[in-house]
């Protein structure tokens, strides 16, 4: 197939692997919208993109459309 045979050992590959994944922490948050408690997989103190709950979630991208419709 052309593929170039692996430099690291499989542990180390896995450990790579894991290590890019993220950390597997769940932290609890509060919505910024309607402040009601939610759980999130992402530290609300290093993220800078607004936290939103399901509800208000859904209500955002009823309004905004995630599909651009422009060119860039």
């Amino acid at each position: 197939m052309g593929l170039p045979l692996p430099v690291d050992c499989p542990f180390c590959r896995q450990q790579r692997r894991l290590k890019d994944r993220g950390e597997r922490k769940l932290y609890r948050s509060t919505c910024q919208e309607c402040q009601k408690n939610i759980i999130v997989t992402y530290n609300p103190a290093k993220e800078t993109r607004k936290i939103l709950c399901k509800d208000c979630y859904r209500q955002y991208f009823e309004k905004n459309s995630p599909i651009i419709t422009e060119p860039l």
